[in-house]
């Protein structure tokens, strides 16, 4: 009686952990999807922009971007702290980053800088 009963216990703690789902956080639930994000003012480029996808996995955030010429750059680092993330990749041979904040009554856009010093928006593209 006693090894049905822990049995029957086992198999419940089995059937709940295999039917949990894997949540993801939701800072980074909420830069997760595709992005139109935009570096304005570059030398020699002028305004860039970067067809750039955030996906989530295994509690973190990776991605890349694609460039208009079918170029793809994927991201070496995503750090979120809250509303604000900073993406880390090599472009061109440099290392590069940029850092945005996205304001929560504007959960589709976020600003911010590449270097401190050139602007960067992004628009999460609809659905």
């Amino acid at each position: 009686m006693k090894n049905l009963l822990f049995a029957i216990l086992g198999s419940i703690v089995v059937l709940a952990s295999c039917s949990r789902k894997k949540s993801v956080p939701a800072d980074i639930e909420k830069f997760a999807g595709e992005w139109e994000v935009v570096v304005y003012e570059l030398p020699k480029v002028g305004d860039k922009v970067l067809h750039t996808l955030f996906i989530p996995k295994d509690s973190v955030l990776t991605g890349y971007f694609t460039e208009d010429n079918g170029g793809r750059t994927e991201f070496s680092e995503i750090i979120i702290d809250g509303n604000k993330m900073k993406v880390k990749y090599d472009w061109g041979g440099h290392k590069t980053s940029y850092k945005v904040e996205m304001n929560d009554s504007t959960p589709n856009a976020f600003e911010g800088k590449m270097f401190g010093f050139f602007k960067v928006k992004g628009i999460r593209k609809k659905k």
